[in-house]
Formats: C-alpha cells, sequence, structure tokens
C-alpha cells in the first residue's frame, strides 16, 4: 500500500533465435550498484540481460528500483517486491504477461541485487504469500552483501585494495541506503504496523547507523539464522579476490544448515563486479554457470 503512486520501470527480454508457442519461463534480474547506481539502462546490464534471455530461452524482467539516498530502506525491496505483486495480480500490461510463465520463476542479481533478492523473498515469508515465494523456483546471488558482522579472512585480504568494492566505498553505500528508521520496519503483510515507523524523532548522529547495528533482517538474514527453510534452491556464485567471498559461502553453508538446496562457486582470478564486465575473461563462462543451474530448477 506504500508508494501505491510510484511507477516501477522494467524492461522485458524475449529471445528471438527459437518461436516458442507456450508461455516464456521467467528470470527477474535485479542490478547492483551499492542501491545508489545503476538501472536496466545500463549498457553492461543491457547487455547482461540480452544474453541470458538468449542463451536460457527465457523472458528476462530486469527493474530499475528506486536509488538511494534520494529513497531509503525499504523503497527497493518495495519495487522489487511490487514487480512480483504484479506477475501475480497486476492488471497492466498484459500484452507482456500474457507471454510469461508466473508459476516458474528465477531470481538472481548481483552485490545489492542479491542482497535484494535475499530481502525480497524474506518479503513474501513475512506477507505470508505462499503462492508468490511457491513461484520461485531458484535463485542466482552474485556476490551477495548481507551484512555479517565477523571479520573474514577474504574481508582482511581485499576489502582495502578490491577493484570494484574497498571497505570505504562499502561503509559510503550504507550510508546512503540506511538511516535511524531502518531497524523499525515491519514489512509484514500489514502496512498498518509499519505507519508509526515516520514518527520517530532522529538526530542528526542517529541517521549514520553503524552496519553491525543493522538488526532489520531483510537486510540481515542471520537474524533469522534456524528460519530460512522457505528459501528457494540457490546458487551462490562469487570471487576469489572478492572481499565478500567468504560471507558468500557461508551465507550459503547458513542456508544449507536450513535444509536448502545450495550450490556455491568460486570463480578463480576475478574480484567483485566482474560478472557485468564483458571483456574479463570469466565473463562468458560465469554466464553459462549461471544458465546451466537456472535450467535445472525452472523448466
Amino acid at each position: 500500500k506504500r508508494d501505491q503512486n510510484h511507477t516501477i520501470p522494467v524492461r522485458a527480454y524475449f529471445p528471438t533465435t527459437t518461436k516458442n508457442t507456450t508461455k516464456y519461463k521467467v528470470l527477474v534480474y535485479i542490478h547492483g550498484g551499492g542501491y545508489v547506481i545503476g538501472s536496466h539502462d545500463d549498457l553492461l546490464y543491457d547487455i547482461l540481460c540480452r544474453q541470458l534471455s538468449s542463451l536460457g530461452n527465457t523472458a528476462v524482467l530486469s527493474i530499475s528500483y528506486r536509488l538511494s539516498p534520494e529513497n531509503k530502506f525499504p523503497s527497493q525491496f518495495y519495487d522489487i517486491y511490487s514487480l512480483f505483486d504484479w506477475l501475480e495480480n497486476g492488471e497492466s500490461n498484459k500484452d507482456i504477461k500474457e507471454k510469461l510463465d508466473i508459476s516458474n520463476i528465477g531470481l538472481g542479481g548481483d552485490s545489492a541485487g542479491a542482497q535484494l533478492s535475499i530481502g525480497t523473498i524474506l518479503m513474501m515469508k513475512y506477507k505470508n504469500k505462499v503462492t508468490m515465494l511457491n513461484n520461485i523456483k531458484h535463485q542466482t546471488l552474485l556476490y551477495p552483501v548481507t551484512y555479517f558482522k565477523e571479520i573474514t579472512e577474504s574481508r582482511i585480504k581485499y576489502e582495502d585494495n578490491c577493484y570494484m568494492i574497498t571497505k570505504e566505498l562499502a561503509l559510503w553505500f550504507h550510508h546512503q541506503l540506511t538511516d535511524c528508521y531502518t531497524n523499525h520496519w515491519n514489512l509484514t503483510d500489514d502496512d498498518d504496523l509499519d505507519l508509526f515507523v515516520d514518527q520517530i524523532e532522529c538526530s542528526v548522529d542517529d541517521h549514520f547507523i553503524h552496519p553491525n547495528n543493522i538488526t532489520q533482517p531483510i537486510l540481515n538474514p542471520w537474524i533469522l539464522e534456524h528460519s530460512l527453510d522457505f528459501f528457494p534452491s540457490t546458487h551462490i556464485i562469487t570471487a576469489s579476490g572478492d572481499p565478500f567471498r567468504d560471507e558468500g559461502i557461508l551465507f550459503g553453508e547458513l542456508l544449507e544448515k536450513n535444509n536448502v538446496n545450495v550450490k556455491t562457486t568460486v570463480v578463480s582470478n576475478t574480484s567483485h563486479g566482474f560478472f557485468i564486465i564483458p571483456f574479463l575473461s570469466t565473463y562468458q563462462s560465469t554466464i553459462s554457470i549461471f544458465i546451466d543451474d537456472f535450467l535445472k530448477y525452472v523448466h
């Protein structure tokens, strides 16, 4: 019910190499960019989504969610959730929707997009959207960020000199997304429970919440350590030189402990952000890994 007048731009990609007389399976892809940059119009994401659609013979929906700092948490998560609500209940853009098999969906994203994927699954659970959850057969998380509090070996080794993301940049992205309201959002099916959030009084200092103080489960799924068994099958793809490498691996192990079907792939000789850079040697092979696993569950 919040922001119901907001229009969410989504680009739909359909394969052109084959004639499909039935409905297309769906991949919802969520771009990264620290919640601050990126859109479906970005050339690198456009190239990526075209390839995913062609190689997977699938419809790809690429969404431009609202960006920070103009739009703080949970605006971005509402936008992704709203796309799934449209898939299940929407009346607009019927010419697109009639081509989609909405019972056969994969979800994927890189970096902040991977965190949005995780958080969207959690929102569906909180809102008791059983059908919506059941329609998602698989998710692929590219170097996910999960607010893991412990210091890992990969952070120690790479967070000061990683090509695409440093400790300082990650902290800056965090401050653009969060504020003193972040931990107070309920995000259940009853929007009225969140009406009080806007009435909280914040001092200037309160707006800069430390990452270790994030207790909002939508951002920090570690809070729900033993309650994640509703997640779909998950493929975590991370990079050997990524400061978030170990965090991604550990999140996969957490899901496994919750009886979720998990596969983890660590791509050698590369770093954070590699999945959207076409000239890297790891680019095409990782797209193939992505699609091969996607097609095992979404078919």
